[in-house]
């Protein structure tokens, strides 16, 4: 109880910051922009399920997003956001007589909203869901097993932006151009999905079929955090 209240009161300073900067901190009127996004994530999976296929209590995801910004003549602050996000975990088990290895990709499509502040700081909330494909891999003496798992996924975080400013008409500041700006970001949140069911394990070492090996259900819920750094592109 005391962890998820010390990661949920920064969550909620957060959210007390933007609303009360969205009553009192001046902003400009902005057109349509494309935002360009890398980052890299660590999740903390919550269930001891997931120590089947992993040495440590942490997956490693590279993330890589495509936002719109609708501009002020929509909904100030709205984006709408494309995300992808790999990674891979692997574990060897009874003296190496068993090597788990376990994939996911998310496909994921959602909205956040932001708010400016001074033109170069940007606090945010988004959420996204979607697809959610995992595979398990399990090596033995006996031969090879695998199953794909095919799951819904949603994730929901707060974060910042940090970036240069635009260059304005006719002055020269710290930005790169009137239409092109480069930032850095950090994201705080958690990473929900339905958990896989890995009950059907076929052989993939030979074309026969068999009865498939049941290991049960994997469930990589969990906190998660991520940096990286992005593009803002004015249309």
């Amino acid at each position: 109880m005391r962890s998820l209240r010390a990661i949920w009161f920064p969550v909620l300073v957060f959210t007390t910051m933007v609303a009360w900067t969205t009553l009192v901190a001046p902003r400009e009127a902005s057109a349509g922009e494309l935002h360009i996004e890398t980052d890299a994530a660590t999740v903390y999976p919550i269930s001891p399920s997931f120590t089947i296929v992993s040495d440590t209590t942490t997956i490693s995801d590279g993330r890589l997003g495509l936002g719109y910004a609708f501009g002020d003549d929509v909904v100030p602050g709205l984006r709408a956001y494309l995300v992808y996000s790999g990674g891979a975990q692997s574990a060897t088990r009874f003296d190496n007589d068993l090597n788990f290895e376990w994939s996911r990709n998310l496909y994921l499509a959602g909205v956040g909203w932001g708010y400016e502040i001074q033109e170069f700081f940007r606090p945010f909330l988004r959420t996204l869901f979607g697809y959610a494909h995992q595979q398990l891999s399990l090596e033995t003496p006996s031969g090879d097993f695998s199953q794909p798992g095919h799951d819904f996924a949603v994730l929901s975080s707060g974060g910042f932006e940090i970036y240069f400013p635009y260059q304005r008409e006719g002055e020269s500041n710290a930005g790169f151009s009137r239409r092109l700006t480069f930032g850095f970001d950090a994201e705080l949140g958690y990473l929900w999905q339905t958990p896989a069911v890995y009950d059907n394990l076929q052989r993939t070492s030979d074309d026969w079929q068999r009865s498939g090996a049941d290991i049960g259900v994997l469930n990589a819920n969990g906190f998660f955090w991520s940096a990286g750094i992005f593009a803002r592109i004015r249309l």
